[in-house]
């Protein structure tokens, strides 16, 4: 049953990974060409802010390429009130603080540096088929973000793997406080109360959880 229908502006139908930030407010990103990653959208109001714009870590790509180049997936801490995004084909993180209005940067050394990225031509596109990934998905506490991180390469619409699967973990301020070394099944996880545990999903054992313990570890 519908309880209660607000009208959304029709540029905000494509958003992506929204989050609610009142009860009129939602973030999230769009697919569509901008020079902005990070949007608000007021229901109330009819109102779209741009807030975060996109990173510049390859300058020579120009900004209409800038939504395939910056593939990327946003969470959301309402204690915090921060957002985060992280990108598949950079080895970074960035930290939206609503209260400050200011970005955490978070950038990791890889143990390979990406290949040079070109523009396709059609003011859309860029050249991805032989890139690496890096961050593959994120999950937030009250107090911590964890990053599943491997670098791979598509190869015949498979996953091949070029490095050790690793979980990061970081706080909101974007320091480095643990790294956790996984094994190769670890991808679906999510995080207990109080960052005490992180219960794993094995693609292969539909009744079974698998949980680590992370008290005493930071």
């Amino acid at each position: 049953m519908v309880v209660k229908s607000t009208p959304v502006p029709v540029a905000a139908i494509p958003l992506n990974s929204a989050f609610q930030l009142n009860d009129s407010t939602y973030l999230g990103s769009t697919s569509f060409r901008a020079e902005y990653e990070l949007f608000t959208v007021n229901t109330r109001a009819g109102v779209i802010d741009s807030i975060v714009p996109f990173p510049n870590y390859a300058p020579h790509i120009s900004s209409d390429y800038y939504t395939a180049l910056y593939q990327r997936r946003v969470n959301y801490s309402s204690l915090q009130n921060m957002a985060v995004t992280y990108y598949l084909f950079f080895p970074s993180i960035r930290i939206y603080d609503f209260n400050t209005d200011k970005i955490i940067e978070i950038n990791i050394k890889p143990e390979l540096e990406q290949l040079p990225f070109e523009e396709e031509g059609d003011g859309m596109n860029v050249n991805l088929y032989d890139k690496y990934h890096y961050y593959q998905r994120m999950q937030v506490s009250d107090d911590y973000l964890y990053g599943l991180y491997q670098i791979y390469v598509y190869s015949d619409r498979k996953i091949v793997p070029l490095s050790q699967k690793e979980l990061h973990v970081f706080d909101f301020e974007g320091n480095f406080v643990y790294n956790l070394r996984l094994e190769e099944w670890m991808s679906l996880y999510a995080i207990a109360p109080e960052d005490k545990s992180i219960y794993f999903w094995h693609p292969e054992e539909e009744d079974r959880l698998y949980r680590y313990n992370l008290e005493g570890l930071f």
